[in-house]
């Protein structure tokens, strides 16, 4: 197959993905000036979707990654951004912590266990099947488990999931607990409802975390931040 070929079956996937109900959402700074970082919703809702396609050029095909957003939690995360990154790895970091490099960072990879196939879209070895790779996606994670994400408190039942796709240890982990907090805020919940729910993932995120093996630590300046940007948030009004 020659590179024209190649070249439409991209522009084609794209064409048919956007269909959906995705929208791509720039400017942002990205890898690769072929990456796409698209929303699906309106950004002031309750909640909003996002998808990221990553460009790879050996191949010509995309990979693809999946999630759910509120836009208040993000503004809060943003703010919490430098205290969440001095825990984190650097192999890890969000760079500059820009909202759309926290969704970048924050994402589901759904082409994983049985669902490999979904790893380059199209299918380097076999391009043609990309409509089945799109249905796939649209089926068996947009529909099932995506879409149905349309309130603060889904999204923070997703949030606290730990099963496939949503396995905290595919999702940087200090990241997704900066999330919770976050939302958390979003929600009104009281600091000890904060800390109770983040309790299961202590010993995760104590063999994550740099700096300090401290979890209460950590998570008290998580609490501090964001109740600071909330502060200065009503002030400002």
């Amino acid at each position: 197959m020659n590179g024209k070929q190649r070249h439409s079956d991209l522009e084609e996937f794209v064409s048919e993905f956007e269909a959906l109900g995705y929208s791509r959402w720039s400017p942002y700074d990205y890898a690769s000036s072929e990456d796409i970082l698209y929303r699906y919703g309106v950004l002031s809702a309750d909640t909003f979707h996002a998808a990221y396609l990553r460009f790879q050029p050996r191949a010509r095909s995309f990979a693809i990654t999946l999630g759910a957003f509120n836009w208040r939690q993000l503004e809060i995360l943003e703010f919490m951004g430098p205290i969440i990154s001095k825990y984190m790895f650097r192999s890890e970091h969000v760079r500059d912590f820009g909202i759309s490099n926290i969704i970048k960072g924050s994402l589901y990879i759904p082409a994983r266990g049985r669902y490999l196939n979904l790893l380059k879209i199209p299918n380097p070895v076999s391009r043609g099947e990309w409509r089945e790779q799109l249905e796939l996606i649209r089926v068996s994670f947009l529909k099932e488990l995506f879409w149905t994400i349309d309130s603060p408190e889904k999204l923070m039942t997703t949030l606290l999931r730990d099963d496939f796709p949503f396995e905290w240890v595919v999702v940087p982990p200090i990241l997704r607990a900066g999330e919770v907090v976050a939302l958390a805020h979003v929600l009104g919940w009281s600091i000890n409802q904060i800390k109770e729910t983040l309790a299961p993932f202590k010993p995760l995120l104590e063999k994550r975390m740099i700096l300090s093996n401290d979890f209460d630590v950590m998570i008290d300046e998580f609490i501090a931040s964001a109740r600071k940007h909330i502060k200065q948030e009503r002030l400002s009004l």
